[in-house]
């Protein structure tokens, strides 16, 4: 992507249950924050998508309405389908991103992206924050979340079990295993940095 010259847009990832959204809701006070998973909630309501989504899993649809569950335990329960999918959504999020990013108010943009390491959304950006946080945190709050056993959690952390690496980025770390106030104190020494940060 060529960046608006004027915007500053950075990514926010990191593993499944890391806290991606609370650390995005903390980074709210510096710019905009996008959410590739917000976009995707709104594309689950175009009929579409839906049809799409009808013709390859209608297993995850009830009533020709897409099941979210449904379509979470099939797809962290099958490599082949989870490609799938992102072979139709990953485009379609990304046009609307692009979209919403022209569209944001500040110069400043962070853009929550939970699957970057490896996909096409990568070479959006020049700036990335990872959110990292202990697996025994996260286990416990995608199971908390989601209301499944923690075995399942475990699953699904497997199925993103890629390596955060980006070459040719700047690249932030953020530690999201403590309490809020930690947290809150790491987002404001990361933003400090970034703020310094002339590119």
């Amino acid at each position: 992507m060529t960046q608006n010259k004027n915007k500053r847009v950075i990514a926010v990832t990191g593993g499944i249950g890391c806290g991606k959204s609370v650390v995005c809701n903390l980074l709210s006070r510096y710019g905009d924050v996008l959410s590739c998973d917000e976009i995707n909630r709104e594309m689950l309501l175009d009929a579409d998508y839906i049809r799409r989504l009808k013709e390859r899993f209608p297993e995850a649809l009830i009533n020709g309405t897409p099941d979210k569950r449904a379509l979470a335990t099939l797809i962290f329960n099958n490599k082949e389908k989870r490609a799938e999918l992102n072979a139709i959504a990953h485009p379609e999020i990304m046009k609307r991103l692009l979209k919403k990013i022209q569209e944001a108010s500040s110069d400043l943009v962070f853009v929550e992206v939970p699957l970057l390491a490896g996909t096409d959304f990568a070479k959006l950006f020049k700036e990335i924050i990872v959110v990292h946080a202990d697996e025994y945190v996260r286990l416990k709050r995608i199971a908390d979340r989601d209301h499944i056993t923690k075995a399942e959690a475990q699953k699904r952390i497997d199925a993103q079990n890629t390596p955060l690496v980006f070459s040719g980025a700047i690249t932030y770390y953020i530690d999201n295993t403590g309490d809020m106030e930690t947290l809150n104190n790491n987002c404001k020494n990361t933003i400090e940095i970034i703020q310094r940060r002339i590119l």
